[in-house]
């Protein structure tokens, strides 16, 4: 997921962020909890909180939601990235966790998190279910929660935004997809400015061969606008398209997100 604090953030980090669960009966009775949630110094920084309602002996003790007087609770780390910092507002952060349950009878289970593809803390000897998970009766991980609760509530009103939900077996590199304003491949210099203060698509191109070919693509995957650029001021109008998050493309270029909306002052 990623995650951006407006502008001025106050307060620390807003407690919850996101969780995996075994949800092990009908009565979301917790067979194990992965949170990712804000901690460490000044709780500025997220930490990852591994607990479990299972026992040693593979019996569920869990009884109900959050029944944290019948968890495990297996060791919090936190992370080293201040993303809740109020110097940090207005950034948008990459997040990714990954959870792995144990082999029956053996403490093998993982849990760990990446902060824009940087290792936060890791655990590879989590005694998740014990035996639990040998009965394939039994319920295994089966939910992931993205949340927005702050235990305390915020001491201001101020807004914090997801984007690029994702859940996968596989592993997710945050390079996948670009949230920031410019292009951070430095071997080559092609940015754009995602939130135009106009209807005109703005270019800053240093020491590219011109011209270059620019396409624009909607979140279906189909060809909005293809315009070649031909001089480094050239503007791309947008007026066009309907406000929303588009694709900006060009050979041999890292793709851009860009979000188009048409309320300009």
């Amino acid at each position: 997921m990623d995650v951006m604090a407006q502008s001025g953030w106050t307060g620390g980090g807003p407690a919850k962020l996101s969780r995996a669960l075994c949800l092990a009966n009908s009565n979301w009775a917790a067979g194990l909890m992965a949170h990712l949630w804000s901690g460490g110094t000044k709780d500025v920084y997220l930490g990852m909180d591994p607990a479990s309602g299972i026992g040693t002996d593979g019996v569920l003790k869990s009884t109900k939601y959050n029944d944290f007087n019948n968890l495990r609770w297996l060791g919090f780390k936190a992370g080293n990235i201040d993303m809740f910092s109020t110097r940090n507002a207005g950034r948008w952060f990459c997040v990714v966790g990954h959870v792995k349950l144990n082999t029956p009878g053996q403490k093998n289970g993982v849990f760990e998190f990446w902060i824009n593809d940087t290792l936060q803390a890791s655990a590879t000897t989590l005694d998740w279910h014990s035996t639990w998970n040998s009965n394939p009766a039994n319920m295994h991980i089966n939910a992931v929660f993205f949340e927005n609760y702050w235990n305390a509530g915020s001491p201001v009103q101020q807004e914090r935004y997801f984007d690029n939900l994702v859940i996968s077996t596989q592993s997710i590199p945050c390079k996948c997809d670009v949230t920031s304003v410019e292009n951070t491949n430095k071997e080559k210099d092609l940015m754009i400015f995602p939130n135009p203060p106009h209807s005109f698509l703005e270019f800053k191109l240093t020491d590219i061969q011109l011209p270059i070919m620019i396409e624009i693509y909607d979140l279906s995957g189909m060809l909005r606008i293809k315009e070649l650029v031909k001089k480094s001021n050239q503007q791309i109008n947008l007026t066009p398209l309907k406000s929303g998050i588009y694709i900006v493309k060009s050979p041999s270029y890292r793709p851009l997100k860009m979000i188009v909306t048409h309320s300009f002052d």
